[in-house]
Parts: structure tokens; C-alpha cells; sequence
């Protein structure tokens, strides 16, 4: 009960946040909010123990936990554990299907593929210098995965990097690992996951590239794998701001993991330049 009680007051916090967001830099929502500043700032072993919760959630919660974000429930903050936790047991999920062409049409002809090698200043503007050409700009928005971030603006430092790989496998699994569908981990372990598929075949998540498979099939082909390094950052108590100079702005999850709180960062760019476009027509 307890546990959900912290949930609760987790959610009403957060859901306060993310529309403060929409106006306003996660840094700055932050530093509104006392009860969630002291959780972002706080390591979740500490919590746990403070608010006696550590043994309910090692049995129950932090294997889950693994498999979604491959490291210990107790290595990033209080508010990332709250914020996992809340999705996992009081957020709908919902399945969506995205129509990409759809979403893209109305700006598909000003798309351009390249790849940026530097971003610099140029009087009131931005210079962004590609492998191919150079633009100018007035406003610029870096919506890149914070280690490519890091680079482009030069940020001193960022969350922690995670490196992730999935196998898929058809093959006989042994016993002792087929007991249900998803078979999850201790933190301990360098597997996250064990997923069986709807036609028989398996899918493996795990933290290291070189893990042995005979260790759960007793005979096994690998159909495909797939290895993101790096996959994704794990946020600790870093809090980097949205606004990096006049007109520059990062978004994504350099801060809070997740897509609705990446997207909500875009919203808030979006509306700085909006605002700041009026502000110079005036």
C-alpha cells in the first residue's frame, strides 16, 4: 500500500509537470516543484530504504523493471524509478500503428538527408555545416540522441551510456526457463530478458554481445540480432537545460527517458519560437 500511495502522489506531481513543460524548459518545471526536484536528485537505493519499500519491490517490481530499462532499479534516480514503476502498473498502454508517409507529407518536399558535422555561430544566425552544403538559420533545434548531442553543442557531459543487443531465436529452450512467456532477470545478470514469440521463436535481450545461448536452449539457430551501441542513456541526477544560446534549442531524452516527455521537449521549442517570431514582428 505503501508503494501505491508513492505512485499516486508520483503521478499527480508528474502529470502537473509535463503540461509545465509544454511552456517551459524540464529544468525550470524542476525547480517549481520541491517534491519532485528532491526525488530527481536522489538516488532510488536511497529511497527505498528511507521509505522502507526496498523488500516489496525486490520482489516483486525490479526484475520488471530490468527488462524494461536494462539497469538496476537502483543505479538512476527516485523520479525515474517512480516514473518506470507508475508506467508499468497505472499508465494504459495503448498499441498504435504510425503512418510515417501520412505524418510527413505536408513537409516531405523540404526534408533533406545529410549528415551535420558542426553547428556555429554566425552573427544573429546559425551556420550548420553538413557533409554536402551549409545552411544558415535563425532558430535551430537539435533533436538528436544525447551522445550526438553532445558533440554538436559541445555538452561537457551526459547521462550514462547503455549498450543493448537482442537475439532472435528458434530453438528448444530448456527447462527451467519456459515457465512462462517472459522470462525476466535479476539485475545481476547480464540478460534482461527472455520473450517467447507468438510462433514459437524467442527473443533474447541481454547487455553483452558475447552471451552464451547454450546456457538457456538446448540446441538453437539464430535468425537475426540486433545491437544498438550505444542503445540509450539512463538518467541520473544531470539536468541539462533545453535552451543551449539565443534561438538554440536541444530536445529529446537527455533528461527524462521517454517518448511522451522527448515529445513534450519539441512541444516547448516549438512554442519558444512561435512566441519569440511574434515577439520580433512587434
Amino acid at each position: 500500500m505503501k508503494l501505491i500511495f508513492h505512485l499516486l502522489r508520483f503521478r499527480r506531481a508528474y502529470g502537473i509537470f509535463k503540461k509545465n513543460c509544454e511552456y517551459m524548459s524540464q529544468k525550470e518545471a524542476l525547480e517549481q516543484d520541491p517534491y519532485l526536484k528532491s526525488l530527481y536528485k536522489k538516488k532510488t537505493i536511497n529511497f527505498l530504504k528511507e521509505q522502507h519499500i526496498e523488500g516489496v519491490v525486490n520482489k516483486y517490481i525490479h526484475e520488471v523493471l530490468y527488462a524494461m530499462s536494462f539497469v538496476s532499479d537502483q543505479k538512476p534516480s527516485a523520479f525515474s524509478f517512480l516514473q518506470w514503476a507508475y508506467q508499468l502498473f497505472l499508465l494504459p498502454v495503448h498499441e498504435f500503428s504510425l503512418d510515417k508517409e501520412k505524418v510527413i507529407l505536408p513537409f516531405r518536399k523540404n526534408i533533406i538527408k545529410d549528415t551535420v558535422l558542426k553547428i556555429s555561430k554566425e552573427g544573429d544566425n546559425y551556420m550548420v555545416k553538413t557533409r554536402n552544403k551549409k545552411f544558415i538559420a535563425r532558430n535551430i533545434v537539435v533533436a538528436t540522441p544525447p551522445w550526438i548531442s553532445k558533440k554538436l553543442l559541445q555538452l561537457q557531459k551526459i547521462d550514462k551510456i547503455i549498450n543493448a543487443y537482442m537475439f532472435h531465436i528458434k530453438g528448444s529452450i530448456r527447462e527451467g526457463w519456459d515457465e512462462t512467456d517472459d522470462q525476466f532477470f535479476n539485475p545481476h545478470s547480464r540478460t534482461c530478458v527472455i520473450s517467447h514469440q507468438a510462433d514459437g521463436s524467442y527473443l533474447v535481450y541481454t547487455k553483452n554481445k558475447n552471451v552464451n545461448l547454450n546456457n538457456y536452449f538446448s540446441s538453437f539457430k539464430i535468425v537475426a540480432q540486433k545491437h544498438w551501441k550505444p542503445a540509450f542513456t539512463y538518467p541520473e541526477d544531470l539536468m541539462l537545460d533545453c535552451i543551449q544560446g539565443k534561438n538554440l534549442y536541444m530536445i529529446g531524452d537527455h533528461n527524462i527517458g521517454g517518448m511522451e516527455d522527448s515529445y513534450i521537449t519539441g512541444i516547448y521549442a516549438a512554442n519558444r519560437i512561435i512566441a519569440n517570431s511574434k515577439e520580433n514582428k512587434i
